[in-house]
């Protein structure tokens, strides 16, 4: 195990939260039977979720061939009051209403041991999760957006300088 001292070890930390994943997860609620579902409803509303989930990746300066997104809808038999989420697919190969209940049913037979082919599913939630890396980084410069901001260290308060992570997106960090 390797020994750092307090200075190294909060480099080390912070190096680690710059350079981390950026995930951002959205969800609009729209509760009604899946099969009276308009289609154009659903990819109005996953267009919209991707638009803005795209829109804060860009705030965060992600890499557009860094990013991934993911669709998935909470799905649930009538009647029931819980819902499983199902891995949405994009694409025109079928109606996603029709896709999305076979993977629900498929789903709610692996985790329950039945399904209820007599009862409809209904969908309650689009979700869009989208991750992102951090544009890599080397050396130390300082972004120049910081605040003011106070932190409690061995008992007593001190000033602090506090930077935000938009800022700092694409500088280099030192671990020394």
């Amino acid at each position: 195990m390797a020994a750092f001292s307090s200075r190294r070890l909060r480099k080390y930390l912070a190096s680690g939260l710059l350079c981390a994943e950026v995930r951002q997860d959205l969800v609009r609620t729209i509760l009604c039977p899946l099969a009276q579902a308009a289609p154009e409803l659903i990819a109005e509303a996953v267009d919209g979720l991707v638009a803005d989930v795209i829109a804060l990746l860009d705030e965060e300066n992600v890499s557009r061939d860094e990013r991934h997104v993911m669709l998935s809808a909470d799905l649930r038999y009538v009647g029931q009051s819980h819902e499983l989420t199902v891995r949405s697919p994009r694409g025109p190969e079928q109606p996603a209403s029709m896709a999305l209940s076979r993977r629900f049913t498929e789903r709610h037979r692996g985790l329950y041991g039945y399904d209820l082919p007599k009862r409809g599913v209904e969908l309650v939630n689009l979700r869009v999760s989208a991750v992102g890396g951090m544009p890599s980084s080397h050396g130390p410069e300082r972004a120049g957006n910081t605040a003011s901001s106070r932190s409690r260290s061995a008992n007593a308060w001190c000033a602090t300088a506090a930077e935000q992570r938009r800022g700092l997106a694409g500088l280099p960090v030192s671990t020394h």
